[in-house]
């Protein structure tokens, strides 16, 4: 399989929620290799605008009166990277960035990918907050 990149660019209206690190443990690692290649079931993400980023991690309703869920990262300061495991179950990931001046968040866009996503995928989020966040943007990479 070849390289697939995407950019998706879009303004954004932000979102008020603080993005507080879910109950459920999410193994992270500093500093990877923006070359190396990300193994099944693992997303890196790397915030290379003028704000920090993180993902949201969502899997489905279950049958019966069960909730589904929701699992956030922590957030990636501008100009570093992150990667963690893709938790089971995981059906859709949310890209998010932190406005610069508060807690709120502003979305980015979503990804469709799960625990048996292989290879793994690298997201990168860049521009700028400014102006409402109208250069805002992600694109990913699976590779």
């Amino acid at each position: 399989m070849g390289v697939r990149t995407i950019t998706i660019r879009r303004a954004v209206a932000g979102v008020a929620a603080a993005a507080a690190v879910s109950a459920v443990a999410l193994v992270a690692t500093t500093g990877p290799s923006l070359a190396a290649p990300m193994g099944k079931g693992r997303i890196m993400l790397c915030s290379q605008g003028t704000y920090g980023s993180l993902l949201a991690m969502h899997w489905p309703d279950p049958p019966g009166p069960a909730v589904g869920g929701i699992a956030y990262t922590f957030i990636v300061p501008r100009d570093s990277c992150m990667a963690w495991n893709i938790l089971k179950g995981v059906e859709s990931i949310e890209v998010r960035g932190q406005w610069n001046t508060s807690v709120n968040q502003f979305t980015l866009g979503w990804l469709l990918v799960t625990a048996n996503t292989n290879p793994g995928v690298k997201v990168y989020t860049g521009g700028s907050t400014a102006d409402h966040a109208k250069t805002a943007y992600f694109r990913w990479t699976q590779a």
